[in-house]
Order: C-alpha cells, then sequence, then structure tokens
C-alpha cells in the first residue's frame, strides 16, 4: 500500500517492493519461507547497452499484442489481443475477422552503406 508514501526513484520502489510485497501466504503447510516474490535492484550502471535498437517501435501504446519472433530484435504486433487455443499455440488465429493479421517490424533502423 502507497498511502501516504511517495516513491522517488527505482530505489524507493526497490525498498518499498522488498519491504511491502516480498513476503505473502505460505504456499503449503511444508512451506516455512512464506516469500513469495524476490526483488532485485540492478543500478543503471550495471545495465548493458551496447545493444540498444536504434529506434523505437511507432505507435506502441496503442498495441494490445505484441509477440516474439526467431529473428533477434524483430517482433510481431497487432491493436487487438486474441486468446483463443490457436494464437496461444502460436497457429492460426481463429478470430481473423475481428484481430487483423501480425505486422512485423525491427528494432533496428537498417545501416545505410
Amino acid at each position: 500500500m502507497l498511502t501516504g508514501k511517495v516513491i522517488g526513484n527505482a530505489t524507493d520502489m526497490f525498498n518499498h517492493c522488498k519491504e511491502t510485497l516480498a513476503h505473502g501466504l505460505k504456499l503449503n503447510e511444508n512451506d516455512n519461507t512464506g516469500t513469495i516474490r524476490e526483488f532485485v535492484y540492478i543500478s543503471k550502471e550495471e545495465v548493458d547497452r551496447s545493444n540498444t535498437p536504434d529506434d523505437t517501435l511507432v505507435g506502441t501504446r496503442r498495441f494490445h499484442s505484441i509477440r516474439n519472433t526467431e529473428t533477434p530484435l524483430t517482433v510481431e504486433s497487432r491493436n487487438l489481443s486474441c486468446f483463443c487455443e490457436a494464437c496461444l499455440s502460436a497457429g492460426q488465429c481463429e478470430n481473423v475477422e475481428y484481430v487483423e493479421s501480425w505486422k512485423r517490424s525491427s528494432l533496428f533502423k537498417a545501416k545505410k552503406p
């Protein structure tokens, strides 16, 4: 619960989550830890940004469904989500009349020679 608490940065968020969200109900009678969630703080300096994309995927705020592909740094997206059996197993969507086709996008701009 955040009532009266100010989260001003990532460290504050980490500490809040560790203090209030890390512990919960026991999973079973033999569970002595009572811990359900674990939080790990990674500082900005620890993040490897050597393989950061050159560009952003335009319009991501309106996407409801994004999935990974076999091609590195390439995603597929569409405006609506579908949870039919075929979509959950990466098959042909059963609701094609309502859900648009997947659109493939690369997260890197093509390098000019």
